[in-house]
Protein backbone atom coordinates (compact mmCIF):
# COMPACT_ATOMS: atom_id res chain seq x y z
CA UNK A 1 0.00 0.00 0.00
CA UNK A 2 2.88 2.47 0.98
CA UNK A 3 4.91 1.58 -2.56
CA UNK A 4 1.42 2.19 -4.43
CA UNK A 5 1.42 5.91 -2.39
CA UNK A 6 4.92 6.34 -3.25
CA UNK A 7 4.79 5.59 -6.83
CA UNK A 8 1.76 7.44 -7.55
CA UNK A 9 3.32 10.49 -5.70
CA UNK A 10 6.54 9.98 -8.17
CA UNK A 11 4.59 10.07 -11.02
CA UNK A 12 2.93 12.80 -10.61
CA UNK A 13 5.44 14.69 -9.53
CA UNK A 14 7.52 13.23 -13.01
CA UNK A 15 4.03 14.50 -15.03
CA UNK A 16 5.04 18.02 -13.30
CA UNK A 17 8.38 18.43 -14.24
CA UNK A 18 7.17 17.49 -17.34
CA UNK A 19 4.73 19.90 -18.12
CA UNK A 20 7.32 22.43 -17.60
CA UNK A 21 9.72 21.21 -20.25
CA UNK A 22 11.76 18.77 -18.26
CA UNK A 23 12.58 16.02 -20.90
CA UNK A 24 14.82 14.26 -18.38
CA UNK A 25 11.47 13.63 -16.33
CA UNK A 26 9.25 12.63 -19.22
CA UNK A 27 11.76 10.11 -20.54
CA UNK A 28 11.76 8.93 -16.87
CA UNK A 29 7.68 9.32 -17.00
CA UNK A 30 7.55 6.73 -20.09
CA UNK A 31 10.27 4.51 -18.88
CA UNK A 32 8.05 4.02 -16.15
CA UNK A 33 4.73 3.09 -18.05
CA UNK A 34 6.14 1.49 -20.91
CA UNK A 35 6.21 -2.29 -19.87
CA UNK A 36 2.80 -1.52 -18.41
CA UNK A 37 1.28 -0.21 -21.59
CA UNK A 38 3.13 -2.29 -23.68
CA UNK A 39 1.74 -5.49 -21.85
CA UNK A 40 -1.89 -3.74 -22.53
CA UNK A 41 -1.67 -3.31 -25.88
CA UNK A 42 0.04 -6.85 -26.63
CA UNK A 43 -2.96 -8.44 -24.35
CA UNK A 44 -5.51 -6.60 -26.50
CA UNK A 45 -3.67 -6.07 -29.88
CA UNK A 46 -1.87 -10.08 -29.71
CA UNK A 47 0.45 -8.46 -32.39
CA UNK A 48 3.49 -6.82 -31.47
CA UNK A 49 4.31 -4.09 -34.40
CA UNK A 50 0.54 -3.15 -34.38
CA UNK A 51 1.02 -2.93 -29.83
CA UNK A 52 3.87 -1.01 -30.20
CA UNK A 53 2.20 1.39 -32.35
CA UNK A 54 -0.36 2.18 -30.31
CA UNK A 55 1.91 2.79 -27.43
CA UNK A 56 3.65 5.18 -29.48
CA UNK A 57 0.41 7.25 -30.54
CA UNK A 58 -0.73 6.69 -26.43
CA UNK A 59 2.68 8.24 -25.46
CA UNK A 60 2.18 11.35 -28.56
CA UNK A 61 -1.39 11.90 -27.48
CA UNK A 62 -0.30 11.99 -23.78
CA UNK A 63 2.66 14.54 -24.74
CA UNK A 64 0.44 16.54 -26.43
CA UNK A 65 -1.92 16.85 -23.63
CA UNK A 66 0.90 17.90 -21.33
CA UNK A 67 2.10 20.57 -23.74
CA UNK A 68 -1.89 22.03 -23.79
CA UNK A 69 -1.99 21.31 -19.91
CA UNK A 70 1.35 23.45 -19.96
CA UNK A 71 -0.06 26.40 -21.89
CA UNK A 72 -3.14 26.12 -20.44
CA UNK A 73 -1.81 26.50 -17.05
CA UNK A 74 1.63 27.99 -17.16
CA UNK A 75 1.28 29.22 -13.46
CA UNK A 76 -0.30 25.87 -11.93
CA UNK A 77 2.58 23.70 -9.97
CA UNK A 78 0.62 20.63 -9.69
CA UNK A 79 -1.61 18.92 -12.68
CA UNK A 80 -2.29 15.90 -10.31
CA UNK A 81 -2.10 12.44 -12.16
CA UNK A 82 -5.77 11.84 -11.52
CA UNK A 83 -6.65 13.74 -14.98
CA UNK A 84 -3.34 11.97 -17.28
CA UNK A 85 -4.73 8.47 -15.34
CA UNK A 86 -6.90 7.30 -18.20
CA UNK A 87 -4.26 7.75 -20.52
CA UNK A 88 -1.62 5.67 -18.65
CA UNK A 89 -4.85 2.70 -18.39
Amino acid sequence: MARQHTDRVYDELLVTLARTGDRRAANRLAARWYPRLMRTALRLLRDRGEAEEAVQEAWAGICRWMRRQNRANRRAANCGLKSIRPWLR
